[in-house]
């Protein structure tokens, strides 16, 4: 299948791309067609000489890729790839290539396809930088499952394993996309796909803490039975099947047939299911992971009662300990507080507001950020968790009613920001 045309950098047509995205021949038809899209508007916007190597991560790259296509709503996996520089080209095009990526999802969404393209820059000393990094679990995942492009591929630790605190750090993940699902423009058909999948990455997020990572959605749920049989499991036996019709849509883009299966009449209704029952599998997987961290004995009992009121209440104590065990190392908060510096100097305000917790509160922003959010979840009142926001980001001037929304920024550049510990 010929992917470029003769007027394209002539280097791109040695990309590699023989690999499966898609369970089905359609879906995988219409990826290879985003992907086509994507490497087109790249070579035409990036010098490819500058580019030491292309990674393609995700579901799409390990061939669990999703095309939903719903009452003439097309909605497909996101694509997120490692752009690989040599150092002074990625601080030259760091934030060029980041905006790139907006760029081409507006292209995509113009053309049909509601999707998402995301190039995270990176530099070939990234993978030095291990002792400043947790990054365990993208170098278990990379290794196991991405897919080279383009150019050289980088060497990652195949020993690499994915720790306790990565599973935790998946959960706050989920914690941050309830918190700001107000905020993304999305229709109900998309919401249907991304709390789907959010299920999912708890799931990955429990198996990961119990012991047993696994690196592809099919393969997570048939673990997760066998774990279930064997006790001290976290989840019940509901909240396994319904993770695995959850699978089977992931895996099939078939809307209707989770509809149907939930036995709901309209996309609506099961919108509405999904947030409760992702609530209540946040909160469930919230409350283990972080009573194991905490080494505090655990009543496993209460992971299984239909009311969780007992565990929301517990975990702002548990949140306490969480902030408190996880102390930012004196190197880390060095280049923290450089990279505030290097913020203030460059005027970008909010890297700057970010990284001013190194100051602050001698924390790393993730870890602030985690625990605020969670807090908001918990509360789930806007009043209050504006307070607490104000309190804890002092030195941010907000202006009426901004807090939610600033800290929904500053979590946003700070996903794109290197993970200090």
């Amino acid at each position: 299948m010929r992917i470029f045309d003769q007027h394209l950098d002539p280097t791109m047509h040695t990309m590699n791309i023989d690999f499966a995205m898609a369970r089905y021949a359609h879906e995988d038809a219409i990826l290879r067609e985003i992907l086509k899209t994507t490497l087109d508007t790249l070579s035409k916007f990036m010098h490819m000489n500058k580019i030491k190597g292309v990674l393609l991560t995700g579901s799409v790259a390990s061939g669990e890729g999703t095309v939903v296509d719903y009452n003439s709503c097309l909605i497909a996996s996101d694509f997120d790839f490692l752009i690989y520089f040599d150092l002074i080209a990625f601080l030259k095009n760091r934030r060029y290539i980041e905006n790139l990526s907006q760029e081409v999802s507006r292209k995509l969404v113009k053309n049909g396809f509601n999707t998402h393209v995301m190039f995270l820059p990176q530099f070939s000393l990234s993978n030095t930088m291990a002792y400043f990094s947790k990054s365990s679990i993208y170098e278990y995942e990379f290794a196991l499952a991405a897919k080279n492009i383009f150019g050289k591929t980088p060497s990652f630790k195949k020993t690499a394993r994915p720790t306790k605190e990565d599973a935790l750090e998946l959960a706050f993940t989920v914690v941050s996309d309830l918190v700001f699902l107000k905020f993304r423009k999305a229709s109900k058909i998309e919401e249907s796909y991304i709390l789907a999948k959010r299920a999912l990455t708890l799931l990955n997020s429990a198996l990961i803490f119990y012991g047993v990572p696994v690196e592809t959605y099919e393969k997570r749920i048939e673990v997760a039975k066998g774990c279930l049989s064997k006790g001290a499991f976290p989840l019940g036996q509901n909240d396994i099947r319904i993770l695995d019709l959850f699978t089977e849509y992931k895996l099939s883009g078939s809307l209707q047939n989770l509809v149907v299966s939930l036995g709901f009449e309209n996309v609506d209704d099961l919108v509405c299911y999904q947030i409760e029952f992702l609530r209540k599998l946040t909160t469930k997987i919230l409350f283990y992971e972080l009573v194991n961290l905490a080494s505090k004995s655990i009543d496993t009992n209460l992971l299984y009662t239909d009311s969780l009121e007992k565990l929301t209440k517990a975990l702002p104590n548990l949140l306490k300990a969480y902030s408190i065990n996880s102390r930012t190392r004196s190197p880390s908060r060095i280049i923290g507080v450089i990279l505030y510096a290097f913020g203030l100097l460059s005027r970008d305000r909010q890297r700057k507001e970010l990284f001013a917790t190194f100051l602050f509160h001698k924390q790393s922003p993730k870890i602030i950020l985690n625990t605020i959010l969670t807090l908001l979840f918990v509360l789930n009142n806007d009043s209050s968790g504006a307070k607490i926001v104000r309190e804890v980001f002092s030195w941010i001037n907000f202006d009426d009613a901004s807090e939610i929304p600033t800290v929904f920024s500053l979590w946003q550049v700070s996903e794109k920001s290197i993970k200090l510990s």
